[in-house]
């Protein structure tokens, strides 16, 4: 699961507001169960998020056959761009620009 987004520093630091409901669960003591084998991704997709997330996280068979995306080469590709990503308004014009 992922942590909620919180804009105020204050709040984070002094009531662990940027801490997942799940998180505090594990954290509390309820039982739970880590995943080890993966069934949506295709393996090079995953392989992406191993390293740092999920080291012993296992592909299963049937990821293999995934079939690509329509409309692209690669399962993965890095687009480099010069648009700033500080705002959809910059990125994608203000509401109602068509």
């Amino acid at each position: 699961q992922l942590r909620p987004q919180v804009s105020s520093h204050t709040l984070c630091t002094h009531h662990a507001l940027d801490v997942s409901l799940f998180e505090r669960l594990v954290y509390g003591g309820a039982p739970h169960v880590t995943l080890t084998t993966q069934r949506r991704m295709h393996p090079e997709i995953a392989s992406l998020i191993r390293p740092a997330v999920y080291r012993h996280l296992v592909d299963d068979p049937t990821t293999e056959a995934r079939p690509p995306v329509s409309g692209l080469r690669e399962r993965v590709f890095f687009l480099t761009h010069t648009v700033p990503e500080d705002g959809q308004k910059e990125a994608f014009g203000a509401q109602g620009d068509q």
